[in-house]
């Protein structure tokens, strides 16, 4: 199971906003740029699917926050 499911879920979707919010990125801008449908972006913001770390990752990198930072 992703580090970044569970608990961490319902704060990780919350930073993530929060990112998109500071760079002015919408999520079809993040879409864009990960390759991501939006619909799978919103469900793992959501928390609503488990998506794998490498995904988290990529999300985190398009975002330019650190993934690992996002969790503790």
């Amino acid at each position: 199971m992703s580090k970044f499911a569970g608990k961490y879920a319902p704060q990780w979707g919350k930073e993530c906003k929060k990112a998109m919010i500071d760079r002015d990125l919408s999520l079809d801008d993040v879409a864009q740029m990960t390759e991501f449908s939006k619909s799978y972006l919103s469900q793992i913001m959501n928390g609503r699917h488990v998506a794998p770390d490498e995904t988290i990752v990529r999300i985190c990198s398009t975002l330019g926050v650190d993934a690992n930072q996002m969790v503790i």
